[in-house]
């Protein structure tokens, strides 16, 4: 069974790439840079 911990994963990483589509992450402010390159740390592992 999937858990709820891993479908929130999912949606975090796919919002996070459909943002980098348009704004990559080196341009994005601090914070929101921080969560954008902590998407791709979840997705590589």
């Amino acid at each position: 069974m999937i858990s709820l911990k891993s479908i929130f994963k999912s949606v975090y990483i796919r919002l996070w790439k459909f943002v980098n589509i348009f704004v990559h992450w080196h341009k994005l402010p601090t914070w929101l840079g921080v969560f954008s390159l902590l998407a791709l740390r979840y997705e590589l592992r």
